[in-house]
C-alpha cells in the first residue's frame, strides 16, 4: 500500500504503525463523551503492525492479535498464510490459546481438504523449512469453517472460542 498524499506514515519500535495527517479525527465519541485522540509529535498509534519499505506499507495484522509465545512474537497472518498453501487445507487461521509454561501456544484451526490427505507430521515438517521453530502450531484443530468479516478477515475471538470448543470437545470425548 501506498499512503494518500499528505498522510505520513512511520513504524514505531515496537512495529506498529503510527499515521499523521491533516484529516486525521481529533477524537470520538463514547457514552456521549467527547474523548480526544492520544497523538505523540502528531502521531496516531493505529494498533497495526507493519513495515515500510521506501513508500508502500506492509501490513502484519493487529498489535492485540499478536500471538506471543515463550517470549517471542508470532503473526498471525503470517501463519494464516503459511497454513493456506499446505496440501490437504481448504482455509486456516492461526490463533495463540493460554498456556502456563508458553504464555500462548500456537493454534493452527483448519479446514481439511476432504478429497485429498492431510498430514499434521507433514504439515509441521513443510512448515519448518520457511518458518522459525516456535511459529509452527503446537496444537491443531479441523473446524467445519474459519470465521471471517464480509471482508474475508479472520474474525480471531470467534476463531479462538470455536478452537476452544473443539479441543474440550476432543478432550470429554
Amino acid at each position: 500500500l501506498e499512503p494518500l498524499e499528505g498522510v505520513e506514515l512511520q513504524i514505531s519500535y515496537a512495529g506498529e504503525i503510527l499515521v499523521k495527517s491533516p484529516s486525521l479525527a481529533s477524537g470520538f465519541f463514547q457514552n456521549g463523551v467527547f474523548v480526544p485522540l492520544s497523538l505523540v509529535d502528531g502521531f496516531f498509534a493505529t494498533g497495526d503492525l507493519g513495515e515500510l519499505h521506501a513508500s508502500r506499507l506492509q501490513v502484519f495484522g493487529r498489535k492485540s492479535e499478536q500471538i506471543i509465545t515463550g517470549g517471542k512474537k508470532v503473526s498471525p497472518l503470517e501463519l494464516d498464510e503459511a497454513l493456506q498453501e499446505l496440501p490437504g487445507i481448504l482455509d486456516a487461521a492461526a490463533v495463540g490459546l493460554e498456556d502456563p509454561e508458553w504464555g500462548e501456544v500456537v493454534c493452527a484451526a483448519i479446514i481439511p481438504d476432504p478429497l485429498a490427505a492431510f498430514s499434521e507430521e507433514t504439515a509441521k515438517a513443510s512448515l519448518k523449512m520457511n518458518l522459525e521453530g516456535y511459529k509452527i502450531p503446537k496444537r491443531w484443530v479441523a473446524l467445519p469453517e474459519i470465521p471471517r468479516t464480509a471482508s474475508g478477515k479472520v474474525e480471531r475471538k470467534k476463531l479462538e472460542t470455536l478452537v476452544k470448543d473443539a479441543l474440550e470437545k476432543k478432550n470429554t470425548a
